[in-house]
């Protein structure tokens, strides 16, 4: 079976099989519907929660890209999955922001287009299990849960003019991979109507930031010793995307109701072959205040670590914006952020424009890149 013949089914399975599975349970959505983003190291997508008439259950959808390999820059192009889940409300109980905390999990079902272990593509339907919790306000709600999926992949050989049924290994392997959803109520939903006003938010801002970016310009110079002892130089502009990942946790202090310096650190992939670990300063400013909901801009700089040799020391920076959605009066919040990140790094080991041979150590006389990119991340802030 010739592989361009079967592109368009990486779209047509999941999404058939959502709409199928949607009509099987017969979703009532007359006491709410939440929607939005669904963000994890599997991958990136869309997902809408649909309250019925039971409260002590609901259903998720999900429809995200399959990252496998694409986060780690062994893959360059990600495939895609989605799934539906019948969750159970283990434990209901409400917040002192006015909202609801919910434990849940149940069944579902996955079915997609996508690597397995190492293996190209091939269609993936699966049975799965999932458990999460989850935070409802008036105006956001924020989830973050885990999925099991046992199933199988089949992967079609163009060579051999055969197919091959397997287990889908990566249903297993990566179900500890924490699964982020960041919602908004599209239709009024079974939570606390208003906020109450009961605590005093703290000056000390500790926050977990989690997303992508992808550098879509880089600047490269270059200069190493071949095998065959002769010198080389070389230097370019590329212009190309790579998705990357990126966790961050931060301390910061508000200084002011609208001014907040920080420091930051975590793990960022700035570019195919620079995965940094970065060490930031900054400072965010919100026009209203740092404590209440409304947007937000910020700049934040420093130094990132990926290696054991000198050359491994990076320039790290962005400035961006962000919508601050706060979550009570206790200093409790979730960003949307967008960003624009200018790094400057060092490869340990780059690849000779000639021969193609792979130079590294004291090989390289120089070499540095300034890259540019786009970053998509939330932020949750306590």
């Amino acid at each position: 079976m010739n592989l361009y013949v079967m592109e368009p089914n990486r779209y047509r399975i999941p999404l058939a099989a959502v709409l199928i599975l949607a009509s099987l349970f017969h979703l009532n959505a007359q006491n709410g519907v939440d929607a939005g983003l669904y963000m994890s190291g599997k991958g990136l997508g869309l997902s809408v929660d649909i309250f019925g008439k039971s409260t002590t259950e609901f259903t998720s959808v999900s429809v995200f890209s399959d990252m496998h390999g694409v986060v780690t820059g062994k893959h360059d192009s990600p495939g895609i999955r989605a799934n539906l889940i019948r969750n159970f409300i283990f434990n209901d109980s409400c917040l002192d922001g006015g909202g609801k905390c919910l434990f849940y999990g149940g069944p579902g079902i996955t079915a997609g287009y996508s690597r397995d272990n190492g293996k190209d593509f091939g269609p993936v339907v699966a049975l799965s299990g999932h458990l999460g919790v989850s935070f409802m306000f008036e105006k956001i709600s924020f989830s973050i849960g885990m999925t099991a999926d046992l199933g199988l992949h089949l992967l079609t050989n163009n060579n051999l003019n055969s197919n091959k049924l397997t287990f889908y290994k990566d249903g297993i392997f990566h179900a500890l991979v924490p699964e982020v959803r960041l919602c908004v109520p599209l239709v009024n939903r079974l939570i606390n109507n208003g906020l109450s006003v009961n605590s005093r938010p703290s000056r000390f801002v500790f926050s977990v930031e989690q997303g992508i970016l992808s550098t879509v310009y880089e600047k490269y110079d270059n200069t190493y010793i071949n095998s065959d002892g002769s010198r080389n130089s070389y230097k370019g502009i590329n212009w190309s995307s790579h998705i990357n990942s990126l966790m961050l946790i931060s301390l910061g202090y508000a200084v002011s109701d609208c001014f907040i310096l920080r420091m930051s650190t975590g793990y960022a992939g700035l570019h195919k072959s620079a995965r940094d670990i970065p060490l930031t300063f900054g400072a965010l400013y919100a026009p209203r205040s740092v404590f209440s909901s409304g947007m937000n801009f910020f700049a934040d700089a420093g130094a990132g670590f990926a290696g054991s040799s000198s050359r491994s020391r990076d320039f790290v920076s962005r400035i961006g914006c962000g919508r601050r959605f706060a979550m009570g009066n206790g200093g409790k919040s979730i960003d949307l952020n967008f960003s624009a990140v200018v790094a400057y790094y060092r490869p340990d080991c780059i690849t000779s424009r000639y021969s193609g041979e792979i130079i590294s150590g004291d090989d390289i006389l120089d070499s540095g890149s300034w890259v540019l990119g786009p970053m998509l991340t939330f932020t949750f802030n306590i």
